[in-house]
């Protein structure tokens, strides 16, 4: 009699067996799968892609969008043309305040020498002379605003060029030389008429 060995079923080892043409397709499958979904995902991504390509170039070519920026440009190049205005003003002031042979000192003794009835029409400055256009009411008040110029230090002498009656007024030009080419007023600043 045979022994009944009930544990021989777990005893026994069963072969496997491994049906490699099954896993071939099963890697097959998985591999086509994925590039499947690669290429489909890459194709989504494209189509979110144009469609924000195309947003952005509606929004690029939109007239008012393009006007708006021309618009700007012009702006930025008025603004570049005034930068460049303002420097060179600045420039320019710089050096006319370095240059200063006229200043505002020659002004004020000019304005308080002009009698009341006489008017000036013009006034040019050079570096050695001023020269004066005006109107008077009688040939007087230019006599007297030649006396009254006369008095100030800085002036050398002072010519009446012209005088001319016109109508009520006499039309008169006068050029008043300066004694030395002044530095920035200084030197005139506090200056009186000579008595």
């Amino acid at each position: 009699m045979k022994d009944i060995n009930f544990f021989e079923s777990y005893l026994v080892k069963k072969k496997v067996t491994i049906n490699k043409e099954f896993l071939f397709t099963l890697a097959g499958v998985t591999l086509f799968a994925s590039i499947l979904l690669y290429i489909a995902f890459n194709q989504v991504k494209i189509i979110k892609l144009s469609k924000d390509i195309d947003a952005s170039k509606n929004i690029v070519e939109d007239e008012v969008i393009l006007e708006k920026i021309e618009e700007i440009n012009k702006k930025e190049n008025e603004l570049i043309g005034l930068t460049k205005s303002i420097e060179q003003l600045r420039a320019y002031i710089q050096s006319m305040e370095e240059d200063n042979t006229i200043n505002y000192s020659l002004l004020e003794m000019i304005a308080s020498s002009i009698p009341s009835d006489v008017f000036l029409t013009s006034l040019s400055f050079y570096p050695e002379e001023i020269n004066l256009i005006g109107k008077a009411k009688d040939g007087q008040l230019i006599a007297e605003l030649i006396e009254n110029l006369e008095r100030f230090k800085p002036f050398k002498a002072v010519f009446l060029s012209s005088i001319n009656k016109e109508g009520q007024f006499y039309s008169f030009t006068l050029d008043i030389s300066l004694k030395e080419v002044i530095n920035g007023g200084e030197d005139i600043l506090n200056e009186e008429p000579e008595n």
